[in-house]
């Protein structure tokens, strides 16, 4: 199951009487979508978003937007990050690397202004995005994203919080979108305060041309948009993923908005920040440069079905005392595509792919047992011919 996620937790402020708590208000929106999008344009056989522009088998984007044709455009002053496909992300500075692992971990954070509030000065939007992938026939695909919202209007007294919960299920035929929202809202509120911020909408909204759950939250100029993937069809030709449209004026929060910490990083970081990153840890590529950090990271594996071995993963990470040296020497088993299928597609491999990964940081390690050490001979014999993790000649 797909989701999108959204969690909020509550503002602070310093009063005589203690702040008040509305009870939660929870609603239900469900939305089926099956549109067509734009016309076939790519060599992989790829729809355009509808409007948008086909060029000599390339989506571009019109009317003097910027962005990528197949999921998002955006104004030329806005900031775009997306993850799309297996996952490709492409960073706000429009660096580009994938990321080959089932993990949660998060994208961004940041605080906007909010332009259209009554009182502009006193209301402030903060966000954080966090993405959780999946493996699905030896790829990686965006699974679910968890965005937390939190508006505070000092004017009006209030903070208001929610919880938006959107999914894709699978269904019997294929290009059919069956989108599932759960709002649940929480207002905080102090002094004199009648518990409501003028003119916010934090709803839902459900795009069924393009076949996208959107979350666009117009007071505060950013808008979230996910489109699940079509497990019906080996061919996605409306692209899948998740993309993060912030205006000019959001401010990315120091550490926790910035990369590492944030995969997204920030609109002034360079193309080459994956690359340059991977020189500085002294790895192979940016792909395990990645893998690295959010390993180091240790983003909490909120609503994620692999959290076990996830967080088995972060602590065979944390006990290494080589650890660009480690994640460089297991990287490939999650990395190189046909490793991956190999093991996700073989009723004979002896577990899935980022399994084996934590099997060979602790066999770098040396902290592991005969089954350990056996699981990866039996995925390195299956897998010879392209086989690049550990060698083993006897266990």
């Amino acid at each position: 199951m797909s989701k999108l996620l959204i969690l909020v937790g509550l503002a602070c402020a310093v009063v005589i009487d203690a702040a008040a708590v509305r009870d939660n208000e929870t609603t239900n929106h469900t939305q089926v979508t099956q549109g067509s999008s734009g016309e076939v344009c790519t060599k992989f056989g790829r729809r355009c978003l509808s409007g948008e522009v086909c060029d000599n088998k390339v989506c571009k984007c019109s009317n003097g937007k910027k962005g990528e044709a197949l999921i998002e455009c955006v104004e030329q002053n806005e900031n775009l990050c997306y993850l799309s496909a297996d996952p490709h992300l492409t960073a706000y500075g429009e660096a580009r690397v994938n990321v080959n692992m089932p993990c949660r971990y998060r994208a961004s954070r940041f605080i906007t202004e909010s332009p259209d509030a009554p009182i502009p000065e006193y209301t402030s939007c903060s966000f954080e995005i966090y993405a959780t992938n999946q493996l699905y026939k030896g790829r990686y695909i965006v699974a679910s994203a968890h965005i937390s919202v939190g508006v505070t209007d000092s004017a009006s007294q209030v903070h208001s919080s929610f919880e938006v919960y959107k999914s894709n299920y699978d269904v019997e035929e294929s290009s059919i979108y069956n989108y599932l929202a759960r709002i649940v809202k929480r207002d905080s509120i102090w002094g004199s305060s009648n518990g409501v911020i003028p003119g916010l909408d934090v709803d839902p909204s459900f795009d069924d041309v393009n076949n996208f759950a959107v979350l666009d939250v117009k007071q505060c100029d950013t808008r979230i948009k996910y489109r699940a993937y079509d497990r019906k069809r080996p061919l996605q030709s409306q692209l899948p993923g998740l993309s993060i449209q912030t205006p000019s004026h959001a401010k990315f929060v120091p550490n926790l908005g910035t990369y590492p910490a944030s995969v997204c990083g920030v609109p002034q970081d360079g193309t080459d920040l994956f690359t340059q990153r991977a020189k500085a840890l002294n790895v192979s590529n940016a792909d395990t440069a990645i893998i690295y950090d959010i390993l180091s990271q240790r983003p909490p594996q909120v609503d994620n079905p692999n959290a076990d071995i996830c967080n088995d993963a972060f602590d065979a990470f944390s006990t290494s005392t080589n650890k660009a040296s480690d994640v460089e020497r297991c990287a490939p088993i999650v990395v190189n595509a046909k490793i991956s299928t190999c093991l996700a597609e073989s009723p004979f491999a002896p577990a899935d792919p980022f399994e084996l990964f934590v099997d060979c940081l602790r066999f770098n390690q040396g902290n592991y047992d005969h089954s350990t050490c056996m699981r990866l001979n039996d995925a390195s014999n299956l897998c010879k011919d392209f086989w690049e993790g550990p060698t083993l000649y006897r266990c």
